[in-house]
């Protein structure tokens, strides 16, 4: 199976604060349970960018005039499509470019990419296809479309996420509900480190039972993605 580029993520992880894995830090680029270095406060135009600056300063130690700085930057980038809505790169080169003009001190933090199973993106063009033409496409949408294939020589694969997208292009994992001990039990799943899912075979079941709602997940499209840690240069 060919896999492609959805996003890159620029992380800061945060260790869970509930359920059987609380304290765990868990390599995926959910908003619910890590912090993006490139978020909605990088952009000016946001609502996060103009009023809500005061969390990304505390998070990340960074001053007015630094935010300014990384917005201007940013606002091009995302006209260029270098940048995706909400937190994500389309390319390692402008990640790697932000990580250095405006965190090159940072130590606490990860890279990944997360990749699409071939099989999916035309569900997933189909799902997220903007309906008018004020609309601007998802990041990982953007991504897609350019169909990058993965790259074998210098990411690592660590492992599967279970991904839950909602259509503002926020995304969720499985490790955000209380459920998701009952998700490994029922499909035989094995956790790493990482707190991803090592390799296994029955991915359509698990598939197939994550997106109906009756099993307790919400009710959003679940996608079953590799996760691939790079290095930062």
């Amino acid at each position: 199976m060919k896999y492609y580029l959805g996003a890159y993520h620029l992380l800061k992880l945060k260790p869970l604060d509930f359920g059987k894995h609380k304290g765990q830090k868990v390599l995926t680029g959910s908003r619910c349970l890590n912090e993006s270095y490139f978020d909605a406060w990088s952009l000016s135009w946001t609502e996060d960018g103009m009023k809500n600056l005061s969390e990304p300063k505390k998070e990340f130690n960074i001053n007015e005039s630094q935010i300014k700085a990384i917005q201007e930057w940013s606002d091009t980038k995302f006209n260029d499509k270098h940048l995706g809505w909400i937190n994500t790169f389309n390319d390692i080169e402008t990640l790697r470019e932000y990580k250095i003009r405006f965190f090159d001190n940072v130590t606490d933090f990860e890279i990944i990419g997360i990749y699409f199973p071939e099989n999916s993106i035309k569900d997933f063009k189909d799902e997220f296809e903007p309906q008018t033409d004020k609309t601007g496409a998802i990041g990982i949408l953007d991504c897609l479309e350019q169909k990058i294939p993965e790259r074998l020589d210098d990411e690592e694969f660590v492992g599967y996420d279970l991904i839950g997208l909602e259509f503002s292009g926020d995304y969720h994992s499985f490790h955000c509900y209380d459920n998701a001990d009952d998700i490994i039990n029922k499909f035989g799943l094995t956790l790493n480190e990482k707190g991803l899912i090592n390799e296994f075979d029955n991915k359509q079941d698990l598939l197939e039972f994550a997106n109906n709602p009756d099993n307790g997940l919400p009710f959003v499209p679940w996608y079953l993605v590799k996760v691939k840690k790079i290095k930062s240069t």
